[in-house]
């Protein structure tokens, strides 16, 4: 299965990278597949948040880091190559009928206005700030690039907040699917439940 998944790669690369001619031999592209390291696609747009090419891993190690629910991991995988489904991709797709933002109904509805310009997002994140210097006694500015891709910066609870910023965001996506409206309160009921059984995970796997 190995040698026919390579294969099958191997002739797909013949004809997308350019790198690949068609002289290489098998085997000289099972060293070149190994020795090349390809960026992902949205690596630049990653770039024009402040990042650099030394620590740009670090954005791609986070939801790894930071989380062990799959789908948490792959939520922020989306996120972070700009594959995340929202009403403008949608809308070009022909899945739906307007690319109108589901929360504010005001403006068209890109990843980046879904999880930080749009009002309603905005007004959550707010809270959010509020919520975390009440309950950690420590003040926090989510810019953009924190929101979308994490929290690098030195702080007490580092990781816990990147976990709750990730499932703060995975909050704000299911809502606009659903045509819901964002409610802080709500979120913290969802967060506080997921909290409980990780704790009882926690307990049982001690025992």
């Amino acid at each position: 299965m190995i040698l026919v998944r390579i294969s099958v790669e191997f002739f797909a690369a013949l004809v997308l990278q350019p790198q690949c001619n068609l002289s290489m031999t098998l085997l000289e592209f099972v060293y070149f597949k190994k020795h090349t390291f390809i960026p992902p696609t949205n690596e630049d747009k990653v770039l024009n948040y402040g990042f650099t090419k030394e620590n740009i891993h670090d954005v791609y190690l986070l939801p790894f880091l930071d989380t062990d629910e799959t789908k948490l991991i792959a939520f922020q995988y989306k996120i972070i190559h700009n594959i995340l489904p929202c009403r403008s991709s949608l809308f070009r797709a022909g899945l739906v009928d307007d690319d109108i933002c589901s929360l504010c109904r005001l403006e068209k509805q890109s990843l980046v206005h879904m999880l930080y310009n749009c009002s309603e997002s905005l007004l959550f994140w707010e809270k959010f700030t509020q919520w975390w210097q009440e309950k950690f006694s420590e003040t926090i500015v989510l810019s953009v690039n924190a929101i979308l891709f994490g929290w690098h910066q030195n702080a007490n609870n580092k990781r816990v907040l990147n976990y709750i910023l990730i499932t703060a965001k995975y909050y704000i996506f299911t809502t606009s699917v659903c045509d819901n409206k964002l409610s802080f309160d709500r979120f913290l009921l969802r967060l506080n439940s997921k909290l409980d059984v990780l704790r009882m995970i926690a307990i049982k796997n001690k025992h």
